[in-house]
């Protein structure tokens, strides 16, 4: 395991791939930007590079497959007509490179994998706790109210679907842990969990409590745990969907249609996707916008078809897959799938349900944001499904 490791290069090199996920949920990317520089630097040194060459040699197929997101990004550079954007986009995307190169090219195990996650669990309890001491003391002051949505993403400066998709994998690990021991053993797991649940209720991000659903069900009923234990998570997993339920989250949403009436979330999520389907045919079909130019014509269908809010804030697709097809047409789309269909059945076939429900849990929230466009989640969704497969 990774804290077994005994030179002290490795020691280094381990850690820092470590701090990089520890400081993920922190405010500031600066911070974890230049964890990840660290992290690169102190590969650069561990092992011999013949070592290095020979795995990577022989994950080769996996290397470009997790790769294909920054390699599809330079092609679109040929094409697109804003290469400035372009060029900042590329920039964006090479963690797609750099993640399947680290942990393609050195030994990784299942046990290392968990190892990380603790780490990376234990962090969102902290930053979460942090969030909260915040948002009480503003309360306390007569400063505001921090503790919902919004607002809840000014002291953890990070959008809330994004701190919502860190408190699920979170909560699935610390499931995960229970799962393998006896529930008197259980106890700082289940505080955490209860901890987590309630940052889940003040985010308010339902296509979390959705996802999270999905995941214990895997968990639950594709381990050999005791009937009690099945039956508990299956509570849990009620009490889950019950959440959802709850005020804070059916009126997250407060839109308006373009007369001042009041517009369903269902509403608002068709007009929205129905100008993002409308850009992309006005698009070349086959390979996208390119890099710099998925978003240029989007706006102005947005303005055509009179969704203003859009239009003002420059809503990108929130859907992962058309945000795909948007910039790099359906050859793009299908390169993306094919890289979830490997995740699935390299992790299905080995019965590593914890992975299977990481992955299934990425592609419910791609399907209401996306994902790739900041750095949280290039970051997460490079470095995990590189730690993955």
């Amino acid at each position: 395991m990774i804290y077994k490791r005994i030179t002290i290069g490795s020691k280094f090199f381990y850690w820092s791939l470590i701090l990089v996920l520890m400081t993920l949920p922190f405010p500031k990317y600066n911070i974890n930007s230049f964890s990840i520089i660290i992290c690169f630097i102190f590969w650069l040194l561990h092992n011999q590079w013949k070592v290095k060459f020979g795995n990577l040699k022989k994950h080769f197929l996996f290397f470009l497959l997790l790769s294909s997101l920054f390699w599809i990004a330079l092609i679109g550079l040929t094409y697109t007509q804003d290469v400035n954007e372009g060029l900042k986009k590329l920039q964006q995307k090479i963690p797609f490179v750099l993640f399947p190169l680290i942990f393609l090219s050195i030994n990784f195990n299942k046990r290392d994998i968990n190892f990380l996650f603790k780490y990376f669990s234990y962090s969102v309890v902290l930053a979460s706790l942090f969030a909260l001491a915040k948002a009480c003391y503003f309360k306390f002051n007569n400063l505001g109210n921090f503790f919902y949505y919004d607002q809840l993403s000014i002291v953890l400066d990070k959008h809330t679907t994004y701190y919502s998709l860190f408190t699920v994998l979170s909560i699935l690990y610390f499931t995960n842990e229970i799962l393998k021991k006896k529930i008197g053993n259980s106890i700082k797991e289940i505080i955490f969990i209860a901890f987590l649940f309630l940052m889940l209720y003040f985010l308010s991000v339902r296509i979390s409590i959705v996802s999270l659903i999905c995941a214990f069900f895997i968990l639950i009923f594709n381990n050999k745990i005791s009937k009690k234990k099945r039956i508990g998570f299956l509570l849990v997993t009620v009490t889950t969907f019950f959440i959802y339920l709850t005020p804070n989250f059916q009126q997250r949403f407060n839109a308006e249609a373009p007369n001042g009436a009041e517009i369903s979330d269902v509403e608002l999520r068709r007009v929205h996707w129905l100008s993002v389907v409308e850009t992309i045919f006005d698009n070349n079909l086959f390979f996208g916008a390119g890099t710099g130019d998925g978003h240029f014509n989007l706006y102005k269908v947005y303005k055509e078809n009179n969704f203003e809010s859009g239009y003002v804030h420059k809503y990108n697709a929130h859907n992962q897959f058309l945000e795909i097809v948007l910039y790099f047409g359906l050859l793009g789309l299908f390169i993306f799938m094919f890289m979830f269909y490997i995740l699935l059945k390299k992790n299905i076939e080995h019965a590593n349900n914890f992975e299977t429900a990481i992955i299934v849990v990425f592609l419910i929230f791609m399907s209401t944001e996306s994902i790739l466009e900041r750095h949280s989640g290039i970051v997460l969704f490079a470095y995990l499904m590189s730690a993955l497969l």
